[in-house]
């Protein structure tokens, strides 16, 4: 394992049920740079000085200890393994990010100007609502946007 300073400057906030996808990214570079992440992944342990069952033992509580207690509560009953309890909470809250992209997709859809707002502000809004889905990994061309935008404005 690495040394505590280390491991205690890159533990992630307790997840408390949003924005999984940071925390899960958080916590599993806190596992890596503690030498556990190997026990959610299929790999076998080689150079360690912990056995593989005290690798998945430590990987479990430690991903348990990055849990808010209402959800460690919930998950370390229903769970015996890393990988299992890893998996678990992917299943659960990775599906709600997707929903958040969803509705990031379908807000961008919908916009609409208006006359009565300034143009500047709601460019801005446009702005921010694209930037939103280009974060999730779409791109989209000037021209597309352009295009996009015109469609947008109030119909005179």
């Amino acid at each position: 394992m690495a040394k505590v300073e280390e491991a205690n400057s890159v533990k992630p906030e307790k997840f408390h049920g949003q924005n999984f996808k940071r925390w899960q990214k958080q916590t599993k570079y806190w596992l890596t740079v503690l030498g556990l992440v190997l026990a959610l992944e299929d790999k076998e342990v080689v150079g360690s000085w912990l056995t593989p069952e005290q690798i998945e033992y430590h990987c479990f509580n430690r991903i348990l200890s990055a849990l808010y207690d209402h959800l460690y509560d919930v998950y370390h009953s229903t769970t015996t393994t890393a990988k299992e309890l890893w998996k678990t909470l992917e299943a659960k809250y990775g599906t709600v990010d997707a929903g958040i992209e969803r509705f990031t997709v379908s807000n961008l859809n919908v916009y609409k100007t208006k006359d009565e707002k300034l143009v500047g502000d709601q460019i801005h809004e446009f702005q921010e609502l694209l930037r939103g889905v280009e974060k999730k990994g779409t791109t989209f061309s000037e021209e597309f946007k352009v295009s996009c935008l015109i469609n947008k404005l109030p119909s005179s």
